[in-house]
């Protein structure tokens, strides 16, 4: 009877031992996987007149100009969710940081500063009936160029 009480303390200690690693190993894979997702670029540089894509949380310099956007926040995102018939298609509104400056665009035009257009061409990911979209997980496709003129 000792024996067979050690035996299945012994078999305890084993499966806690066991269990305690599996823990521990599901913790290491957390945290790796945390480090390789916060390793996404949070800076990068655009080309004038070629539409590119940014996070939220990355900063964009344009080359061959003194435009820098650092981030964006999604004030209204009232485009029609997949799957449903809407009369208007709806817009998003996003506060860029331009220069240090706040500057609101929307997909519905294009709007001019400093000698620039900027446009929104599309926003990801698509809405969906009832889900709510993280600011974190939007991507915004953005051309900015330079102003054309109008000569009379």
């Amino acid at each position: 009877m000792y024996i067979h009480l050690l035996l299945s303390m012994r078999l305890k200690m084993m499966v806690f031992t066991i269990r305690k690693k599996i823990k521990m190993t599901r913790i290491i894979y957390m945290y790796i996987l945390f480090v390789l997702i916060g390793c996404g670029k949070t800076s990068l540089n655009a080309e004038l007149g070629t539409p590119f894509k940014m996070t939220s949380v990355q900063t964009v310099k344009v080359n061959e100009t003194d435009i820098k956007l650092n981030g964006y926040k999604i004030l209204e995102d009232s485009r029609c969710p997949k799957d449903v018939n809407c009369i208007w298609e709806g817009q998003v509104v996003a506060e860029f940081q331009v220069n240090g400056l706040p500057f609101k665009i929307n997909t519905q035009k294009m709007t001019d500063t400093l000698g620039y257009s900027f446009k929104i061409n599309s926003v990801e990911p698509i809405k969906e009936q009832g889900v709510e979209i993280p600011v974190t997980s939007y991507i915004i496709d953005i051309l900015i160029s330079k102003t054309q003129l109008n000569e009379f």
